[in-house]
């Protein structure tokens, strides 16, 4: 058993220290929908942003950016000890060995609750394997490490406050229950109205599993009150950002309003739609292989192994554990699929009719999580099956082939690719290192700010900020002058509210006066210019200029 924890202690390490050879010193990785700007400047992105209900970019949006002030707090102390670099490698250290730290404790406990023993060097392996399985398989590396959004920080806090809440259950002390309290203050934001799809696609069918292995697998009562109780704390403790927003939800007219209560004649625009457009694009047998969509027919051969492992863990089980696991993975499957059978494709369409369930439409991204959790659960279930029917010498091969296996789909992640380059075939690095030039502009806004608002050029289609760093890395994310300096910022054709169609067609025509009197209308005192041609190539056209 020694040996064993060692060799857990030795694994979590390593996978800590890992993304510390993914930046080059002073490189930055800052981008994506969310934006990470807060690793570079915490205490400007807080002063300018998470204090404010308004968005200083663009014409002003209701601003949901408040939740993670505990979590500003701790970057803010950090950065000065640490450089940005350093700190972005701790937090990625942390989500990697978080991760297969609690994947690993959960396949434990679940293994030593068999009612028939397995032998604890099987449960051991079998663990360890499904922890690396977490975080190495092809889906978990392609789900965006590369331009991580707030979503992406479930890959360690779905199975670190499932494992605090498990222990709980199980144990009855408290203690757990106040730390998944804390964690989940300390990144509130992924428990917001902004994690909103993130936090519903995974809490209530993992709490739901739960709650059934308890009760009719370890035959435990459930302590109501206590339960009232956390629930309840939870609720008080998030009550700083969650009464605005329920405030906010329950005011006519309001942006989260008319996200939640879709109009009449609107779901089929802002969900159904979407939905079924790209309901083509997932294939379940892909998913099964815990594969990305789109591979080769290598890759799909050697997947094969666990969807065989699956099966014959199944035939030869006879615990309970697993046919609940089972059960929950196949609706996480369902879920992430959404087009199983005619059936099934015809019910997830109705499930539009619910208010709020419109946040689903994307609903390979927001159930891939929850996915991939129980995948690695009934992995490591059937595998110790498998695994404990051997011999000895067939054991240690069998341990060796998974392992091989799983560490090689991870090198992507190991060696830092799969979190420096997206496009490929453009050469796109979104790692970057910030101009002393460019730092000096922000610096300028911040000292001196001006009385009126700035529109970024190049004009991008989402509203994202483009510009190259010092040894040629990309930021292609939030505009910086907004969330830094505080100053208001259009940056982009979705930014200028009603005005952008007639503002890209006065430029296309060069109409001068057009583009003055929308200036005066949204009191646009300076353009701040990138000349930088490099901004303006092919690579960038099919996402970024393409109004």
């Amino acid at each position: 058993m020694k040996k064993t924890n060692i060799l857990v202690f030795i694994i979590t390490f390593i996978l800590f220290f890992i993304p510390f050879f993914w930046l080059k010193p002073g490189e930055m990785n800052l981008g994506g929908d969310s934006g990470r700007l807060y690793f570079y400047d915490p205490l400007s992105y807080l002063n300018n942003t998470i204090l404010y209900s308004f968005s200083s970019s663009g014409t002003g949006v209701e601003n949901y950016g408040y939740p993670p002030f505990f979590f500003m707090l701790i970057l803010i102390v950090l950065k000065f000890i640490f450089s940005s670099t350093t700190i972005i490698s701790i937090f990625n250290g942390i989500v990697l060995s978080f991760a297969f730290l609690s994947i690993y404790f959960i396949v434990y406990e679940l293994l030593n609750n068999f009612k028939n023993p397995i032998e604890k060097s099987v449960v051991a392996c079998s663990s360890i394997l499904a922890g690396l399985l977490y975080i190495f398989s092809q889906l978990s590396i392609y789900s965006g490490w590369e331009n991580p959004i707030l979503s992406h920080n479930q890959i360690f806090l779905n199975p670190l406050i499932f494992f605090l809440l498990l222990k709980y259950f199980i144990s009855r002390k408290k203690l757990y229950m106040y730390a998944a309290i804390l964690i989940s203050v300390i990144f509130a934001a992924n428990f917001s109205f902004e994690g909103a799809p993130a936090f519903f696609a995974f809490y209530p069918l993992s709490l739901t599993f739960l709650i059934c292995y308890v009760k009719f697998i370890k035959k435990l009562s459930i302590r109501l009150k206590e339960l009232i109780f956390a629930i309840i704390l939870f609720l008080l403790a998030h009550s700083f950002h969650l009464i605005p927003e329920i405030a906010s939800l329950f005011s006519s007219g309001s942006s989260l309003n008319k996200t939640f209560f879709i109009q009449e004649g609107e779901s089929t625009r802002m969900g159904l739609d979407f939905f079924i457009s790209i309901a083509s694009s997932v294939k379940v047998s892909l998913i099964w292989l815990s594969a990305a969509q789109f591979q080769n027919a290598l890759i799909f051969s050697i997947l094969i192994i666990f969807p065989i492992i699956f099966v014959l863990g199944f035939y030869l089980n006879k615990e309970k554990t697993l046919l609940l696991t089972g059960i929950f993975f196949l609706a996480a499957m369902f879920f992430t699929s959404a087009n199983i059978t005619d059936i099934g494709f015809f019910f997830y369409k109705q499930l539009f009719k619910i208010p709020g369930f419109s946040m689903f439409r994307n609903y390979h991204g927001q159930w891939l999580y929850a996915y991939i959790f129980f995948y690695v659960l009934v992995f490591g279930q059937t595998f110790a099956i498998v695994a404990s029917k051997l011999s000895r010498r067939l054991f240690f091969i069998f341990i060796f082939v998974f392992s091989l296996v799983i560490l090689g789909f991870g090198i992507p992640l190991i060696t830092g690719a799969a979190s420096i380059v997206t496009h490929e075939e453009n050469g796109i690095r979104y790692t970057f290192r910030m101009d002393p030039i460019y730092e000096k502009v922000l610096n300028y806004f911040k000292k001196y700010p001006i009385d009126g608002k700035i529109i970024t050029f190049p004009i991008t289609s989402p509203g994202f900020q483009i510009f190259q760093g010092k040894d040629g890395g990309v930021y292609q994310g939030l505009p910086t002058i907004s969330y830094l300096t505080g100053i208001s910022n259009f940056s982009g054709f979705e930014t200028l509210g009603p005005f952008n169609e007639v503002f890209i067609q006065a430029m296309f025509d060069r109409n001068y006066d057009v583009i003055k009197k929308i200036f005066s209308i949204l009191n646009i005192h300076s353009i701040f210019y990138n000349s930088d041609p490099y901004i303006y190539s092919d690579s960038f056209k099919p996402y970024l200029y393409n109004y």
